[in-house]
């Protein structure tokens, strides 16, 4: 995600920070016996409940002689719909899995989280406990679905570090979850909106981790409401936290300009990431890339308005494999977006955008596919599906601007509110096979920029 920076540090120790100071690096004296190259790259995060930036720190393999501090720095908006106290470290062992550490320290002057470690790897910021969306834009009259989720951590024996599972909506245990308010008002008002809470089929009201927060008729004062959970874990001496979900809420717009617009570039990104095995076989996805082009208007009227546009502009790469006793297939293939033809004609790189004049909505699907092949002898690579999107129903917020980013559930079926159909060896696997379940599948990470020309 940037520029590496480096420093040489010996047995006398010394500091190695990141440019921007979000991470340092110290390592005491006796640490290293001989001169070590030690080295910070930013990189994605992409452990299970991330908050902030990644770094991997160099060199792995080298085991210091004494603890050596890392240091995350975290700002106000990493801290959106947690708390510095709910925050925690987890690096990432060799096998791909994310572990949380153990005897994370924080700082509220400085805003920071510690940890002591002997040895070098991928690093990242997480958080235990999310109010999700922390951040949303909204129009007047219009909900919002809030829910707490959790990042539950594996069975442990005390000492070592715990591995990480999948985010999921935290269990609902009657009393975690205390109240709802708006701006600090319980349940919200006509002015600043109300907050109501859901449930689950046979769950108690008072036990929820979710919510609806209906914006009022009119923009309230500032534009910008807190939506907040008041939160205590049901274990011995626990504190009470408070988590704020910012929301904005603005006059419900008109979609009219959208006649006058022939053209629309679009921007997507998409990435996929799954293992599993079940039955003595396994599924292991890799499915990512970026695309970008240019859609034209095909069709307009009163009531709907349809652009559709294909690409070869882009870096599409999937890397799938799958194994059942002693058979392994595979298919992998990396480069520019692909369009296909004759029986691949359904596999292609583009985008579609359908905009709902009357309610002022729009629902944006996306493709991208790339050549790929097993690698097998005779096996001539083609075009193939890496991956898709649907998103529907999303408001049109503010003219020129249609665009967002989620965490979307691969679909065992279509959601409107957002779901991401895995591509490749998947073929109906991922769910039919027993390999994964809505609630383990994990997520796909979507970005979608649409600009009106």
């Amino acid at each position: 995600m940037g520029a590496t920076v480096s420093a040489s540090i010996g047995p006398m120790g010394g500091e190695l920070a990141s440019p921007d100071g979000s991470v340092v690096v110290s390592v005491p004296p006796g640490a290293f016996s001989s001169p070590q190259t030690v080295s910070l790259t930013p990189i994605q995060n992409k452990a299970h409940g991330a908050k902030g930036g990644a770094w991997r720190i160099e060199p792995h393999g080298v085991e210091a002689l004494q603890p050596i501090t890392l240091r995350f720095r975290v700002d106000n908006g990493e801290l959106d719909g947690s708390a510095l106290e709910l925050l925690a470290i987890a690096t990432q062992s060799a096998d791909g899995r994310w572990q949380r550490l153990r005897n994370v320290q924080r700082d509220e002057a400085s805003s920071t989280v510690s940890v002591q470690t002997t040895h070098f790897s991928d690093w990242a910021v997480i958080a235990g406990e999310q109010l999700r969306p922390a951040r949303a834009t909204i129009t007047v009259g219009q909900s919002l679905d809030l829910k707490l989720v959790s990042c539950p951590v594996g069975a442990t024996d005390g000492l070592r570090d715990q591995p990480l599972h999948a985010c999921s909506e935290t269990a609902i245990i009657a009393g975690e979850v205390q109240g709802w308010s708006v701006n600090g008002v319980p349940g919200g008002s006509s002015q600043l909106g109300g907050i109501e809470r859901l449930t689950a089929p046979g769950t108690p009201v008072e036990g929820s981790g979710r919510a609806r927060y209906t914006a009022p008729a009119a923009p309230p004062p500032g534009h910008t409401v807190a939506v907040s959970a008041t939160y205590r874990p049901l274990l011995p001496d626990a504190p009470t936290y408070t988590l704020l979900s910012h929301v904005e809420v603005v006059e419900r717009p008109t979609c009219d300009w959208l006649h006058a617009v022939h053209e629309i570039d679009f921007d997507i990104e998409m990435e996929y990431v799954f293992s599993a095995s079940s039955g003595g076989a396994s599924l292991s996805m890799d499915q990512r890339g970026r695309i970008t082009g240019r859609m034209q208007r095909v069709f307009d009227n009163d009531l709907v308005g349809t652009w559709h546009g294909t690409t070869t502009q882009g870096l599409v790469s999937l890397n799938d494999s799958a194994s059942e006793g002693i058979r392994t297939a595979r298919l992998f293939g990396s480069g520019a977006p692909a369009i296909g033809s004759g029986v691949y004609s359904n596999d292609f790189s583009g985008a579609q955008l359908v905009v709902d004049y009357q309610r002022c909505t729009y629902s944006v699907t996306a493709k991208m596919a790339v050549v790929a092949g097993s690698g097998e002898v005779n096996d001539v690579p083609h075009a193939t599906t890496a991956g898709s999107f649907t998103r529907g129903e999303a408001n049109v917020i503010r003219v020129q601007q249609l665009s967002g980013e989620a965490l979307m559930p691969p679909r065992p079926e279509a959601d409107p509110v957002g779901t991401y159909a895995p591509g490749g060896l998947e073929g109906g696997r991922l769910f039919a096979e027993g390999f994964a379940t809505p609630g383990n599948a994990g997520e796909a990470r979507v970005r979608w920029q649409l600009t009106p020309r």
